[in-house]
Order: C-alpha cells, then sequence, then structure tokens
C-alpha cells in the first residue's frame, strides 16, 4: 500500500466529469445479476422472524418460549437476555433494548425472535411464545403526551420530552417593534415512510472465531449500525463485518435498522446462517417515519419585505424511542434560519415521546418541515404587503460571503439565480396574473447542508483507496456506498477523470467493512463533497505514483509526462499504456498493487454548540428554487399538479443526467408528502393503512411534468466544483404547492397533507362566502 499526497493537475479536458454517462451498476441491474438484500443466501441458511408487542404500552410479567422451542425445526428463541443488555439509540438517548426487556411502548415493539429452517415455521413459532403482560395507559398525540399529568412512556423521562432547544439571536422584541407587518400561523406536517421498494433485509453469520459477518441492505454499513450492533452483540467493533448489498431505496429509513443486530443476535445463538426480511406491513408499521411536527411561527417585516424578527415553537412526535429524531427537530428548527438574512431570531423546540412507532430520518432530514413551515409564511407576509413572493425571498436571500445568525458560512451560493431562472422557465410573471378561482402557482426555496459536522463528536469526512490491478483497471472502494442514488457513478467518473482512464476502466466496489475504512454512510447529502472529495485525493496519488513509474520506465522529469484516455506519454512519442505502467509498478514492489488512500476533512467547519446551536456545520451548502402550478377540481377537492419546476445550485455537476434524476424523484417523493402521505391509527394504537393499498403513494398519472434547470455555480470545496443534491430536491416541494393552493384558493390550508376532503372543505367555505357577498 501507498500512501502519496501530492498536487498534480488532472486532464480536464478529458471530459468524464460533466457528461451524463449511464449509471456504472445498470447492466447488473437491469440483467438481474444485482444482489440485492432479499437475494443473499448461504448453505444451512435459517429464516428469521420477530415477535413483536400486540399493545402500545405494557409490562412483560413473563415470557415462555418453550413450547416455541420445541416445534420441530425451530433452531432459536432470542429475548432481551440474549444480548448484551445495553440500552442503545442516537448519541446521549439511549432509551431502549433491541429486544423489550420489561416494557413494550407502541404496537410493533420486537419482544422475541425466532429462528427456524422455513418461513412457516418460523411464524408458528411466534404464535407459540406465551408472553404475559400488563396493560398501561398510552398517549397517542402530542396534546394526550402534553397534558398535566398524562401517562409516561419513560418513567424517567418527565412530561414526555424526549429532548429539547432553547435559543436566540438579536433583540427579537426590539426588531418586531419594528415590524410593519406580523403574522402568526400554526403549521402541520404529517408522518411518512420513505416507501422504499425493497423492504429491510438482512442475513448474519458467525465465523469459527466468534467474528459477526454481514451482509445488509443498509445506506449506512460503516456507520452507527455496525456500531449498535457490536454494542448488541457486546463485541468489539473490529468483530463486526457488514457487507452493503444493492438497496430497492433507502431514502434514511435504512440509516438505522434493528432489522441487522436482531438478525446477528438469531445467528449466534444458532449457530447458523440466519436471513430476515420484513414484510411490508412490518415494515411501514414498525420502521421508523418522518417526524410530525406542529409549528407555531410568528414573523414580522418591514414595508420592503425585510424580514425583521421571527419567534418559533416546535413540537414534535419522537414516537416511542429516540432513533435519529433529537437531531431531526434541531434541523427542523435552525436550517431555514438559515436561508434568508434572518438577525433576531426566538427558537423553542420540543420533542415528545408518544406510544407509537419511533420516528426519525427521512430524505431531507427535518427540513422539510421548517421549510414548509416559513416558506409559508414569506407567501403571507408577501400577500399582507402586496409584493411578489418572488420578490420578497430576493429581498431577504443570503449570498456568498454572508455569516448567517448560526454562523453558517456561506461560500457559494446562487439563490437569487435559482429564483429567477426558475421564474423564466416557469412563466411565473404570466401566469401570476390569472385570476381563476382553483388554479394557483407557488413558490418556495431551499437551503440544505453538504455534511453535518455535529452528527458525530469523533470526526467528520470520508476515506477512499483505490488499488490498479495488473490490467491497468483501477478498483475503487468508498466507505461511504452507493444506495441507488448514483454514488459509485460519480466515484467513477472523478477517478477517471483525476487519473487520466476511460470509464470502462474504473470500478467501484460495494462497501465491505473489513476493508472499506470507518464511514457514516449516506445521509445528510454528504456523499459527492465528503465521498467524492475522498475519492478525488486517492486518484491525485494514484496518477502521481503512475507518473512516478513511468518516468523511471523512460526516464525523464516526471512533471513532462501525462495520462490521457489510459495512455501514458512524455511529449517525446514514448507512450505506455496504463496496464503496462501498473504492471512495472507491481513488479517493482515485489508483487504488490499500487494502491493509494484518500481522504477529506471538511475545512473550517465545528459541531454547533449544544444549547445556542451556533456553529458552521458543513462546509458547502446547496440551495434551489422550485414552482408549482395546480388545478383543484371544485367538486371532489382532488389537487392536480400541472406543471412543476426546480431550478437547483449543486455547483459543477458531475453527471447531468442523474442530477435530473435526483430532481425527478424527490419532486416525486415530495408531492407524496404534500398531498397522500399520513399514518392512520385506530384507538388501540394499531396502524390501519400498513400495506399499499391503504396507506397513498402518487402513482404515475399523479406526477407531473418536471422542468428542471441548473444553476452556474461552482463550489470551492466540492470535487471538481460540485455539491450535493439528493436531499434539497424534497424540501421545498410541499410548501410550493402550498404556496399554489393557497393561490389557487385564496385560503391557506396549514395542516398536511393536502387531501381532497380539506380541499373540499375549503372550496365549500370560499364559494359560500362568494355567494354570500354577491347577494349583499
Amino acid at each position: 500500500m501507498t500512501k502519496i499526497h501530492a498536487a498534480i493537475v488532472a486532464d480536464t479536458d478529458q471530459g468524464v466529469v460533466g457528461q451524463s454517462v449511464p449509471m456504472v451498476d445498470a447492466c447488473e441491474k437491469v440483467t438481474g445479476k444485482a444482489i440485492y438484500g432479499a437475494d443473499v443466501e448461504m448453505p444451512g441458511m435459517l429464516y428469521g422472524r420477530v415477535l413483536r408487542s400486540p399493545h402500545p404500552h405494557a409490562k412483560i410479567l413473563s415470557i415462555d418460549a418453550a413450547e416455541a422451542q420445541r416445534l420441530p425445526g425451530v433452531r432459536a428463541v432470542v429475548t432481551w437476555a440474549d444480548t448484551s443488555g445495553e440500552l442503545i439509540g442516537f448519541s446521549q438517548y439511549s432509551d431502549h433494548y433491541i429486544f423489550a426487556k420489561d416494557e413494550v411502548r407502541f404496537v410493533g415493539d420486537e419482544v422475541a425472535a425466532v429462528a427456524a429452517v422455513d418461513e412457516d415455521t418460523a411464524h408458528r413459532a411466534l404464535k407459540l411464545i406465551k408472553v404475559e403482560y400488563e396493560v398501561l395507559p398510552a398517549v397517542y398525540t402530542l396534546d394526550e403526551a402534553m397534558a398535566p399529568g398524562a401517562p409516561l412512556v419513560h418513567d424517567v423521562t418527565p412530561e414526555n420530552i424526549a429532548h429539547q432547544i432553547t435559543y436566540s439571536r438579536g433583540d427579537v422584541d426590539a426588531a418586531f417593534a419594528k415590524c410593519d407587518v406580523i403574522l402568526e400561523e400554526t403549521f402541520e406536517t404529517s408522518p411518512a415512510h420513505p416507501a422504499y421498494i425493497e423492504p429491510q433485509a438482512c442475513l448474519a453469520a458467525f465465523d469459527a472465531y466468534g467474528n459477526a459477518d454481514i451482509y445488509a441492505n443498509t445506506q449506512s454499513p460503516g456507520g452507527s449500525i455496525r456500531e449498535k450492533t457490536a454494542q448488541v452483540l457486546g463485541l468489539p467493533l473490529g468483530k463486526v463485518r457488514i457487507h452493503q448489498t444493492f438497496l430497492g431505496g433507502g431514502f434514511g429509513g435504512k440509516v438505522w435498522q434493528h432489522i441487522i443486530p436482531a438478525t446477528a443476535v438469531l445467528a449466534r445463538k444458532a449457530g447458523r446462517p440466519v436471513k430476515m426480511m420484513y414484510s411490508r406491513r412490518e415494515d411501514l408499521a414498525c420502521t421508523p417515519s418522518r417526524v410530525p411536527m406542529r409549528m407555531k411561527l410568528k414573523m414580522g417585516a418591514d414595508r420592503t419585505g425585510r424580514i425583521l424578527a421571527k419567534e418559533t415553537l416546535v413540537l414534535a412526535d419522537n414516537g416511542a424511542y429516540c432513533i435519529n429524531s433529537p437531531i431531526v427537530i434541531d434541523t427542523a428548527a435552525t436550517r431555514i434560519e438559515n436561508l434568508y438574512r434572518f438577525e433576531n431570531i426566538r427558537t423553542t423546540a420540543k420533542l415528545i415521546y408518544t406510544n407509537k412507532v419511533s420516528t426519525g430520518t427521512f430524505r431531507g432530514f427535518g427540513n422539510p418541515q421548517g421549510t414548509f413551515m416559513v416558506e409559508s409564511m414569506m407567501d403571507m407576509l408577501a400577500k399582507e404587503l402586496a409584493m411578489d413572493p418572488a420578490q420578497i425571498r430576493i429581498v431577504n436571500a443570503v449570498h456568498p460571503g454572508y455569516v448567517t445568525a448560526h454562523g453558517w458560512k456561506i461560500n457559494s451560493c446562487e439563490l437569487e439565480q435559482c429564483i429567477h431562472e426558475v421564474k423564466r422557465i416557469s412563466g411565473w410573471e404570466e401566469k401570476r396574473k390569472a385570476n381563476r378561482f382553483g388554479y394557483g402557482i407557488g413558490m418556495s426555496c431551499v437551503i440544505h447542508v453538504n455534511g453535518n459536522r455535529s452528527c458525530f463528536p469523533a470526526f467528520d469526512g470520508s476515506t477512499a483507496y483505490i488499488s490498479m490491478n495488473e490490467s491497468g483497471e483501477a478498483m475503487v472502494m468508498c466507505a461511504e456506498g452507493d444506495l441507488g442514488q448514483g454514488a459509485s457513478t460519480v466515484f467513477a467518473q472523478i477517478a477517471a477523470q483525476e487519473i487520466g482512464l476511460p470509464m470502462e476502466s474504473v470500478r467501484v466496489l460495494r462497501v465491505d467493512t473489513e476493508y472499506a475504512g470507518f464511514a457514516f454512510g449516506a445521509f445528510a447529502s454528504r456523499i459527492t463533497v465528503n465521498g467524492g472529495n475522498a475519492v478525488r485525493h486517492a486518484a491525485a496519488a494514484v496518477r502521481r505514483a503512475l507518473l512516478e513509474t513511468a518516468a523511471g520506465m523512460r526516464g525523464g522529469d516526471v512533471d513532462t509526462f501525462t495520462i490521457h484516455q489510459g495512455i501514458v506519454t512524455d511529449g517525446t512519442g514514448w507512450s505506455a499504456t496504463v496496464a503496462e505502467v501498473s504492471l512495472q509498478y507491481i513488479y517493482a514492489h515485489a508483487g504488490t498493487n499500487l494502491r493509494c488512500d484518500g481522504f477529506f476533512i471538511p475545512p473550517d467547519v465545528v459541531i454547533a454548540d449544544k444549547v445556542t446551536k451556533y456553529g458552521n456545520i458543513s462546509c458547502a451548502y446547496s440551495f434551489a428554487a422550485h414552482v408549482a402550478e395546480v388545478e383543484v377540481d371544485k367538486d371532489t377537492g382532488k389537487v392536480e399538479v400541472l406543471n412543476y419546476y426546480a431550478v437547483h445550485d449543486a455547483g459543477k455537476l458531475i453527471n447531468p443526467m442523474l442530477a435530473e434524476g435526483q430532481i425527478e424523484g424527490g419532486v416525486a417523493q415530495g408531492i407524496g408528502f404534500a398531498l397522500y402521505e399520513n399514518y392512520c391509527y385506530g384507538t388501540d394504537g394499531h396502524m390501519l393503512n400498513n400495506s399499499f393499498l391503504d396507506y397513498k403513494l402518487p402513482t404515475f398519472k399523479d406526477v407531473p411534468k418536471i422542468t428542471t434547470g441548473f444553476a452556474q455555480g461552482c463550489d470551492p470545496v466540492g470535487p471538481m466544483g460540485a455539491k450535493g443534491l439528493g436531499e434539497p430536491t424534497i424540501v421545498p416541494v410541499a410548501s410550493a404547492i402550498g404556496n399554489a393552493l393557497a393561490d389557487a384558493l385564496g385560503e391557506r390550508i396549514t395542516q398536511m397533507p393536502f387531501t381532497a376532503e380539506k380541499v373540499k372543505g375549503v372550496v365549500r367555505r370560499v364559494m359560500a362566502q362568494a355567494a354570500k357577498e354577491g347577494q349583499a
């Protein structure tokens, strides 16, 4: 292994970066050769199933698994007693076990698990486990959980407050006194499931030395889930190995997966490989959803539209346990306050325990909720001031060089360019003149991070290595992995351009934590900037080593050698293939392949202060402006999104086709969040719509033509000037549709989703009022 640190200018004329090349793993996927979590098998494999609580809140008095263990074909039954017994959870908020110890706190809470020779036997065994419960009072809503004397979800947590923050900037009261207009409103968002195509799946086995070998469709193979699995097993981290399979989607829902440690516990006790895969109903009802929030907002502006003051109270439903929700609510409260030049801010946010499934990460990480609140209010203030909604955003937009109220340092920012461009491509000026009840057009903007230094105190950044084989192929391993968003293709393009290879000479390997290094994985839109920079640094070191080897072969000054399309030349007519140079390196190093490591540490970032939340948490920030057009059916209340326009500041695009696909997918998901998705619970705490028959998602017919655009920008930190794009695409969608709907109806709906029933109620009310005024 060679570590070389040198600055060699890549052949930027090669043009691999910036091209819409197909995904490097496309062939595997379309031919059925890609191995997903559900596809992994091993000889002698058993099948696992989880026994879940039928009660929303109850004490466990006893568990009798004797009859289940006697069932022919059953090889293991596990409970809390088969684990390390340690509490797990997010950071300092460790509040649950992988299997409930003495109390269950939501319908679906894990109580025990079974491994058997087939799925039917495992299912039958679950029915034979006898659990004696003492049912306890439960709380299902924020109001119930916060009521005086409410039953406690956790006895050690007073008032059911799992987490809270309070901070202020500037002089809020004095700023409100200077405002020409002040508005107040309460906004509510609903829970929503990531609804990935492939349910969570895992296969775990143990070798003769007690090492766990795990295959899982996880989007964070080297990060928190590996640590939590080691913790549950009571093993050192180095004894837990995770292979990332292909994923049928993740969207934040496969960052923290109980299925992985649960399967590992079963495999250890059974002494054989165990495979577990959730059913669709199980996945919908028992894995974390987007955090639903109730947000009370007061904002004031002067006559020019300049926002002078903002006061917010955020209440969020944590569900039964802290998965990632503490940082999600922090994001909802703080992130949107960096989109505009807010200076006077007062915010309180509380995360509340309830007896429902835990909430956690979902694409956007709390930003869609906070953005819905503030971007709705921006339109309300614009209307009160008789301003164009686009103009009030331009008046308040951040610019390069600006340091926000939270200490975020805005290096590259094309927000204003995004607003002007989305106005142009949408025909904003002309369509705003339409004065037809039922038709509306709305705008929303977004800021998003490219990594978050506050997520993991120990370090931030990314690592990668590139190894050159005898055929001159670059084998790229980035510890961050690929959850289907195209990270492998981006890494391949960066490596190909930096080294000087054709794309077909680069292979990106699936993550295996035995070799990949420690990493967080795909969240916080960190992959392009963090992982991409790590790959670029490794590629630069490989390029330097190849050039030095070629100079040794030919003789001469290394700086006169170049690599283009896999050919090394020195400008005198001499040339050699990268394969020949790689082989020469191997011979000169006693059979050792040329391998170089690269790592990236984000510059100028800090962990935000725990109390004040002040600090620059990301080395780059992405921006966008979206516009939605809607039409309301006045008879049924159905909302049709006629057209959708999105312009993003993602710096220099590595792959325009993938970038467009990210926008289209994010918008489609955002339409579901805005118009359809919600959880329905019965009075006994059971989820009623835990299937795709009843959990409404947008279909092809619900998604309009999506017109995409990109600002001309270049980030000084991102690889080749690029920034992240995965999450910002969904963030402004609900607020853009909500603003368009308010424009269509003349009245605003502040509670998501904007269902036909809610819209029809507004239509009736508005039309009745119009008729009454007409009679007058």
